[in-house]
């Protein structure tokens, strides 16, 4: 194999692993972040959140209800009990127990007002329960198979990767330092077919000099793009 077969040889096996390492590196992010468990865990957190607070919310209201409902009770006790007997008194205690009353009517109210919305808030806390579920089963569905996809890959990219050391060990080190600069400045593509006697990263026509080296299998070095040509 020529010099510049070699390195195109080697560049095909270096393409072939960053695409397997790219698909690996995929895999392994959808093993550890699954975007639908993710956002049905941030609903199931909000309406956790939300049932925490109505939940709150009724039990303040049933406190103040029977804080009313014993002060209401024993202006009662003292009303017709018998202890008060003046008439101012009794007429206060009289304005007072309405006032008790009226107030506990409110609070009874805002009472059923807040058990409705702790009922809405169960209902959409075990909604996000069940999403939560559902998504964590499919995850691990869609688990199994990136599993499996990730067990073929790894063991091509070892492969590759062997094979990519057995290729390198016939290349010039000069050769090889060239396609590594190359390589880097060239986002991974040292290397450029020449295509009916044009460079095939860039488009540009090489003089017949560089043509007749590339098709030596020499290292020839394209005017445009500084790419290594070659011929095939």
């Amino acid at each position: 194999m020529s010099r510049v077969g070699m390195l195109f040889r080697l560049q095909a096996l270096d393409l072939e692993l960053e695409a397997g390492r790219a698909r690996l590196a995929e895999i392994e992010q959808a093993l550890s972040s699954n975007p639908a468990v993710l956002a049905a865990q941030k609903a199931l957190t909000t309406a956790e959140a939300a049932h925490r607070s109505a939940r709150t919310a009724l039990h303040d209201i049933e406190l103040d209800a029977q804080a009313l409902s014993a002060k209401i009770k024993e202006a009662e006790n003292r009303l017709y009990g018998g202890a008060v007997r003046n008439p101012k008194e009794l007429k206060d205690l009289q304005a007072e127990l309405e006032s008790l009353k009226r107030r506990l009517a409110e609070v009874e109210e805002k009472e059923l007002a807040a058990l409705m919305d702790l009922e809405s808030a169960e209902a959409t806390l075990a909604q996000a329960q069940a999403q939560r579920q559902k998504a964590e089963k499919e995850m691990l569905v869609l688990n199994g198979a990136l599993a499996a996809e990730r067990e073929t890959l790894m063991t091509h990219v070892a492969e590759m990767q062997a094979q990519r050391e057995a290729a390198t060990i016939p290349i010039l080190a000069a050769d090889r330092t060239l396609y590594e600069q190359l390589r880097q400045a060239k986002k991974g593509r040292a290397v450029a077919k020449l295509d009916d006697d044009v460079c095939a990263a860039c488009g540009i026509e090489p003089t017949a000099a560089l043509r007749q080296i590339a098709r030596r299998g020499e290292l020839a070095q394209c005017v445009g793009c500084g790419r290594l040509l070659y011929a095939g």
